[in-house]
This record gives C-alpha cells, sequence and structure tokens, in this order.
C-alpha cells in the first residue's frame, strides 16, 4: 500500500537534511531538472545545466563540479527558504527565474575568471558592475547584446533588415525555411529564453508607439532611466543572500565569494532616488475620478464594446483570425477597418484609426478620440477603476478574474484569493463576493470582448488587444498600469506640484476607508452606503475592516488625523513629547502622517468611529483615545 507522502520527492544536502520540495521531479545528480510547475505555463519546467562557459566547457563537465554543486545547492536553498516551494507557481517561478538570470549576468560578462574558477572567482566590484548593467538596461534583449548578434545572423544568413511590416513577413518566412531558432542561435547559453519582439527590435515600433505618461508621477520618482531595487534586481538579489547564508554551512564542496563582498553588495543603495511613500489621494479626488469613469462608461461602454468587436468580426471575415497571431497586420489596413465597424457615436467622436503614434500630439489625439484603441485603453482604465474602489481587493485578484466571473442575477463577484496560499502549495481559494450593479454592468461589456478574443488559456477578462493585432489579448500587469494611467491622462486628473498623481490599486483599496472617515466632513455617508448597498454606517464600517487589512486602515486613520490635527489637541501633546515637535507648520504632512502611524502601531493611541442610534441608524463620530502613561 502507498504511503500518501510517497508523491513527493526527497533528496539529503551534505549534512544528512531532508528537503521535501513536491514538484521537484528529477535527482539531485541529474544534469537536467524537470519541475512540476505547469498549471502557470501549461507544461513542466526545465532547468537544463548543460549550458557552455566562457571557455568552451559544459558547467556539467567534472573540471566544474564545485560550480554546478554550488549553483544546484542554491536553487534547493532558494526552494526551502521560508517555505517557499509552498506558495504559488508564479511565486515559485518569479524567485527561480531571478537566481536563473543572475547566473547568466554571471556568465554573459565572465571575463573567463568564473570559468576557471566559480563563484568564488566574483568579488563585489564584479558583482556591482553586473548589478548596475542589469539597472541600466531595462530589456534582456539589450543586456544579452541582442542587437549585436541579430546583426552578425543577418549578414551570415545574407538576410536584408525589413523596412516595413511586409518584409518583416519575409524575413519571418525565410527565417522559419532555414530552421533557424533565434533563441537557440542569439542566446544559446542562458537559462532562460529571453522575450522580444522582431517588428520591435527590426523596424522601432517601440519607438513611435512606446507607453509614456503625460507627466511624472506625483506618488513615485521612478522615471525609466533611474529604476528602483524593488522593481528591478530584488529576485536577482535573492542569489546574494542566499550565498551569503551558504558561507555559514560546514560544505567544502561550496564554490562562493567572500562573506564580506556579499554583505557589501546586500547592503548597497541601487537606488538611484528616493522612493516617496504611496500616500492617499484626497477622497473627494476618487469620487471625481468615480464620476467620470462612470458617465463615460453611460455614454460610450456599449459602443466601444460593440464597434471593437465588429473590428474582430470584419478580420475574420477578410481570413485574418485568431489563429494567425504571429501576423503584423499592417497599419493603414487596420485604420480602413476600424472606419467601418464604427458605431455612429463613436464615428461623431471623431475617431479614425486603430492606434496613434507617440509623437508630440499624443495626448491631444488621445483626448481628440483619434483612435479605437486608445478609447478603448480609457475604457478599461475606466472599468478597472471602478472594480478597483468598490471592491476593495487586491491587483492580482482583480487580474485572476476570467471569462464570465460573474453573476448579473445575484451580484456575486468571482476571483482568486491573493495570499491564501501559504503552506497549501500554491493552491488559491476561488471566491465570490457581493457588487454593485454598475460592476457587473461594465464587466458584461470587456467580457464579450474577452470572449471574443480568448484563444487557448487567454481566459483573463482583463486581458488587452495588442498594438499590432487586435486578436492578440495580453495578460500582463504593466498593460494594466498603462490603462489606469492612460484614464488620468485622457481626463486630465488635477496636477500636484506640477505631477500627476498616477493611482494605482492599492491606494484604491483604502478608498472606502478614506471615504468612511472623510465623511464626517461631509456631514453624510449616504453615498458611500450606496455604493455598498449597506443600510447604516456601522455595516460600511465593517466592510472596511474585513476588506483591509490593519496596516492600511492604520495609514487611513493617520492621514485623516494629520489633516484635522487641530481637532486633537491631545495628541499633539503627544507628539511633541514622544518627537520633540514644536511647530505643526513645518513638519511635512507625509512625516507627521508617520509620526502618528508610530503612535498606532505602538498603540500609544487608538483611532475608531462610535455608533450613534438615530431615526436612520447612521451617525458615528470618531473618537481618539491617547494611552495614560500616569
Amino acid at each position: 500500500m502507498l504511503n500518501n507522502l510517497d508523491f513527493l520527492q526527497k533528496f539529503k544536502n551534505a549534512k544528512n537534511e531532508e528537503f521535501i520540495v513536491p514538484f521537484f521531479k528529477s535527482s539531485f545528480e541529474d544534469n537536467q531538472w524537470v519541475l512540476e510547475l505547469n498549471k502557470t505555463k501549461k507544461k513542466n519546467t526545465i532547468i537544463d545545466f548543460n549550458i557552455s562557459l566562457k571557455d568552451g566547457i559544459l558547467l556539467t563537465h567534472p573540471k566544474n563540479y564545485t560550480t554546478l554543486y554550488t549553483f544546484k545547492k542554491l536553487i534547493m536553498k532558494l526552494f526551502v527558504n521560508n517555505d517557499l516551494y509552498l506558495s504559488s507557481e508564479v511565486t515559485i517561478l518569479t524567485r527561480l527565474y531571478g537566481v536563473l538570470h543572475f547566473f547568466n549576468l554571471v556568465n554573459c560578462y565572465d571575463d573567463g575568471s568564473f570559468a576557471k574558477n566559480g563563484f568564488k572567482a566574483l568579488d563585489k566590484n564584479q558583482l556591482l558592475f553586473l548589478f548596475n548593467k542589469r539597472l541600466h538596461n531595462s530589456k534582456p534583449f539589450d543586456l544579452y547584446s541582442g542587437n549585436e548578434k541579430l546583426t552578425e545572423l543577418f549578414k551570415k544568413e545574407n538576410i536584408a533588415k525589413p523596412e516595413n511590416e511586409f518584409d518583416l513577413l519575409e524575413v519571418q518566412k525565410t527565417l522559419k525555411e532555414r530552421n533557424i531558432d533565434l533563441q537557440k542561435t542569439l542566446f544559446p547559453n542562458l537559462f532562460l529564453g529571453v522575450q522580444f519582439s522582431l517588428s520591435d527590435v527590426l523596424l522601432g515600433k517601440v519607438q513611435n508607439t512606446k507607453y509614456i505618461r503625460e507627466y511624472d508621477s506625483y506618488f513615485r520618482n521612478d522615471d525609466s532611466t533611474n529604476l528602483s531595487v524593488d522593481s528591478v534586481i530584488q529576485n536577482l538579489l535573492l542569489s546574494i543572500k542566499i550565498m551569503y547564508q551558504m558561507n555559514d554551512d560546514l560544505d567544502k564542496n561550496y564554490s562562493l565569494p567572500f562573506k564580506s563582498d556579499l554583505e557589501f553588495i546586500l547592503n548597497y543603495d541601487f537606488n538611484s532616488k528616493e522612493i516617496k511613500h504611496f500616500e492617499t489621494y484626497p477622497v473627494e479626488t476618487i469620487f471625481n475620478v468615480m464620476r467620470s469613469c462612470l458617465d463615460f462608461h453611460f455614454k460610450y461602454g456599449k459602443d466601444i464594446t460593440t464597434s471593437f468587436i465588429s473590428l474582430l468580426d470584419t478580420l475574420e471575415n477578410d481570413g485574418l483570425t485568431k489563429t494567425k497571431l504571429k501576423v503584423v497586420i499592417d497599419k493603414g489596413y487596420l485604420d480602413s477597418l476600424v472606419k467601418n465597424s464604427l458605431s455612429n457615436t463613436l464615428k461623431n467622436l471623431g475617431i479614425d484609426c486603430y492606434y496613434i503614434e507617440t509623437n508630440k500630439n499624443y495626448f491631444k489625439n488621445l483626448r481628440d478620440n483619434k483612435s479605437l484603441l486608445g478609447i478603448l485603453k480609457v475604457y478599461y482604465g475606466c472599468v478597472q477603476f471602478v472594480v478597483g474602489a468598490l471592491m476593495a481587493r487586491r491587483q492580482s485578484e482583480i487580474k485572476s478574474m476570467e471569462i464570465d466571473c460573474f453573476d448579473e442575477v445575484n451580484l456575486q463577484l468571482g476571483f482568486r484569493k491573493s495570499k491564501s496560499h501559504i503552506h497549501s502549495f500554491g493552491i488559491r481559494d476561488y471566491i465570490n463576493l457581493p457588487t454593485t450593479e454598475v460592476v457587473v454592468d461594465m464587466l458584461k461589456n470587456i467580457n464579450l470582448i474577452a470572449k471574443k478574443m480568448k484563444i487557448n488559456e487567454g481566459n483573463k477578462i482583463f486581458n488587452f488587444p495588442s498594438t499590432w493585432n487586435p486578436w492578440i489579448s495580453i495578460d500582463d500587469k504593466h498593460k494594466f498600469y498603462e490603462n489606469l494611467d492612460t484614464l488620468f491622462d485622457y481626463f486630465e486628473i488635477e496636477l500636484i506640484d506640477g505631477k500627476r498623481p498616477y493611482i494605482r490599486q492599492h491606494q484604491l483599496r483604502r478608498f472606502f476607508a478614506m471615504a468612511f472617515f472623510w465623511s464626517k466632513g461631509f456631514k453624510s455617508i449616504d453615498t458611500l452606503r450606496w455604493f455598498l448597498g449597506h443600510t447604516n454606517a456601522e455595516h460600511v464600517y465593517h466592510y472596511i475592516q474585513e476588506n483591509l487589512d490593519g496596516k492600511i486602515l492604520n495609514n487611513v486613520k493617520a492621514q485623516y488625523i494629520a489633516e484635522n490635527l487641530d481637532s486633537y489637541s491631545n495628541i499633539k501633546d503627544i507628539i511633541k513629547n514622544k518627537f520633540g515637535i514644536e511647530s505643526y507648520s513645518l513638519i511635512d504632512k507625509n512625516d507627521l502622517s508617520d509620526y502618528i502611524n508610530t503612535l498606532l502601531e505602538d498603540k500609544l493611541i487608538t483611532v475608531e468611529p462610535e455608533f450613534l442610534e438615530d431615526d436612520k441608524n447612521n451617525q458615528f463620530e470618531i473618537i481618539v483615545k491617547v494611552k495614560n502613561h500616569g
């Protein structure tokens, strides 16, 4: 009789410790590892250690035993550190890819010392060079010298550089006829493939259709040339952290950099600019954006949906179906189809093309409603904003919503619950929560588009069509951000200090908590109750507590108190005593919020509503209590 744990693969390290990694389907000594991580990619993940080093000798050669052994142990320690192997597949793969990319960088920029001596050849200067190399090359294609390699390949194969989309089709045809796999040809010694688009690389499409914002972001100083560690190299740094820990092992087979060099990198400040706090935006502005989104939906939602689906129908009738996903459709041809696919309402708006180029007139053309894709992007941004604000869920949960995820009869919305997978092997709960009629109404529109575009496993309701081919749907968090940013630029959301607040979902999650506390200033909570479908203020607050964790709620309470500090003299006294603050007029609002947040976290003050009975059962007061130190 089989034990119910027999499906778990085990291997032992030098200390004879057992690691249990359920998705590990190989032996530690194998030169090719099979990881049963296939829910996301629909196939097992393979790590093939038969990679050539700079001296032309394979990593799996006996000469490189300590290098290979060290790297394998690094990967396995990654899986077991903090029980990562119990996380979601997406999280596991993201961390794993970071470690594999680290090896790629080391091997790609090796001067010969790594091939000769392994990881112990890496000092702090070499490591610093590698990480800065990554920070200054946002695209892996550039990071691994893709343009130079592609030029050499074309010269060798006598292939002319294409000048338009139809030339590109000929190049793709030639590559296929000659059985040239660009991934294997250009990047033969990398663990992971390099994602790139030939149209972007060869035709420069990124230059005239790239994603841009109209203004700098108010909430973050993170322009594309100075990216932060958190957004770019945090997963690369995992290798450094793990090797730092491995230095304490008693395994003589390791080949590791000096611990002091690893510590230097871990403590190095790669951030070129200070990242601001994601402060809460004024609730009245959120309401104004909400109103604009709803107005846009009621005016144009149906027309945008039917017009885009009509475009897809026309493409299908012309033989360009969703099975021909690699075809780059000519812009002039697309523009002519768009004009014949529009409803009268959209024609009257002035739409005359599929997409607009990001030149100096981009934002004027966007607001003049020149392109179908532009107005579709605005509409998706509206849906994301309304759903995000009214549901108060994490972005990953909203993005997880699939086609037909709503129940329009019972007004329920289904999605996979984020962060419900700890110690559950990555399995996330599928939950249904009540929502409002307007949310369902908006989702029904984009649901029709998603169903029309659906291919293979591409069943996410927020997948957005590609610029180059309307049939291609893109499931990308950056596209999610782009839709929101386009919305704020389209409606010309009010600037703060010359910058635009490009709001993110984690800020929208605070919306109801913000509205609840600020409703005291409005002397009414009726609008909030209407949004939520609750009967009184206490029900509204219970909803907020159930959907927001304590940290987020504390941030909102801190900002509320900071902006109404004159009403709470007792808090002024405690801030003066604890932080030595004499004059509040000189303190930055964010700093003051931080001080108050510290008091809340240390439980020196509490901020809670007190509900009062009246004929409508919806009165409340915000009560601030200061801990007695007497």
